[in-house]
């Protein structure tokens, strides 16, 4: 990856998250004032603003709170919980869609999604000739993230090879394709690399029906489309003509830590709360391969998080607020999605079908927590006390309740 060819990958497991960040900071601004203006003073002062926007940065402690107050104020309301589960994912680098109804704010919340992420690192892909996008292979290999709006014109019946080159991605194994080069007169093999989220959107009244392996492979994160939530939209509307109070925020150090969590080099995540799960999800066939865009997410949240986990070893530990924050946001959708996909289960509506009702809420915080110390004390009892310290806030252990939008008190030490 050329944003690292500076830096020896040999030291990056020995790197703590912060000093990484930063150190991918440095180079990117290196490069800039190589290029810079050659005058006296020029190179000095962007050296000056780069260190001053590093420190700002070391400095920044995201939270979830930042991120839902970016989507507030592009005006999306009521889809709090796709906001941030889209946030996650697509930093983790995920495959998964929005779907919903028409006209329900899919593509709007897609579109906030991307105005986060790094535009350079993600390629858009609409309607295409059959092999367009194969011999785009160096420049989807220099994205982190392709995007495919309206995934029914994408996957149309007349380009065969968009639907295997999606399969193959969201399986995680390369695209290679051999092609005419007809200037040369010979043939070549184009290579896209796996390495890569894919994220889409998706109406439910198109006839579309994903492969069965693609949707496998992909989880559905579902649209609002309530009268509640139409009285929601209706209503901010109608206040935007005369409170326009959050449009000037800044969130570039928002956008830059998101930056810097797209281009962190995979790592390894330890979830000490896992084996929680097996008292919530259905134990349905289906839920053999969802569960882990589950486990996924909540790394999401502790990558989003890094700076506040403990690493060690090349390992980042995982929280008990990201698993509750998962847990709260998706676990609904989790369950909706195992009875039949999202067209079945429904887009915003709050029935659930026989396999949805077996999935359950947590509700004993208290006894995940001793769940996860015990798999920490048998697995890492080196990091136990650090870890519990990451956890614990005047001797109680919270999390940032989403739902709510405030701090939530999930048991005392």
């Amino acid at each position: 990856m050329e944003e690292y060819t500076e830096i020896d990958s040999a030291r990056l497991k020995s790197r703590t998250a912060r000093e990484l960040y930063n150190e991918i900071f440095y180079v990117e601004e290196a490069r800039k004032i190589s290029n810079a203006d050659a005058r006296v003073d020029g190179p000095r002062l962007i050296l000056q603003s780069w260190q001053e926007r590093a420190s700002r940065q070391a400095n920044y402690i995201p939270n979830i709170g930042d991120l839902l107050d970016f989507y507030s104020s592009r005006g999306l309301v009521g889809e709090e919980r796709v906001a941030i589960l889209q946030t996650l994912g697509s930093i983790r680098k995920l495959c998964f869609g929005i779907e919903g109804a028409s006209g329900s704010g899919k593509s709007f919340t897609a579109d906030l999604l991307m105005e986060l992420l790094p535009k350079e690192y993600v390629y858009r892909i609409e309607l295409s000739s059959n092999t367009a996008e194969v011999y785009n292979a160096e420049e989807i290999n220099r994205a982190k993230i392709i995007y495919v709006p309206e995934l029914q014109k994408a996957l149309n019946s007349k380009n065969p090879i968009m639907v295997e080159v999606l399969k193959n991605l969201t399986e995680g194994r390369d695209v290679l394709r051999r092609v005419r080069d007809q200037e040369k007169k010979r043939n070549i093999t184009l290579h896209i690399e796996a390495d890569k989220g894919i994220i889409y959107t998706l109406a439910l009244e198109n006839d579309l029906k994903k492969d069965v392996e693609l949707s496998r492979r992909v989880f559905q994160l579902t649209t609002d489309s309530s009268e509640e939530q139409n009285y929601r939209v209706i209503d901010n509307i109608v206040e935007e003509e005369y409170n326009h109070s959050d449009k000037g925020r800044d969130f570039t150090e928002l956008k830059q830590h998101i930056r810097r969590c797209v281009l962190l080099p995979e790592i390894e995540y330890v979830n000490p709360f896992s084996r929680a799960l097996m008292d919530v999800i259905p134990l349905t066939v289906k839920a053999r391969s969802f569960v882990k865009h589950y486990l996924n997410l909540i790394q999401g949240s502790a990558l989003f998080h890094h700076k506040e986990r403990v690493h060690e070893t090349g390992n980042i530990f995982v929280n008990l607020e990201d698993f509750f924050l998962v847990h709260s946001l998706y676990n609904r959708m989790f369950s909706k999605s195992l009875d039949g996909g999202a067209k079945e289960a429904g887009a915003g509506g709050e029935e659930e079908g026989a396999e949805a009702s077996k999935g359950k809420e947590i509700t004993d915080w208290r006894g995940v927590w001793n769940i996860g110390s015990m798999t920490m004390l048998e697995f890492y009892p080196d990091v136990l006390e650090r870890w519990q310290k990451s956890n614990i806030k005047d001797g109680k252990i919270t999390a940032y309740d989403a739902t709510i939008g405030e701090e939530k008190i999930l048991g005392e030490v």
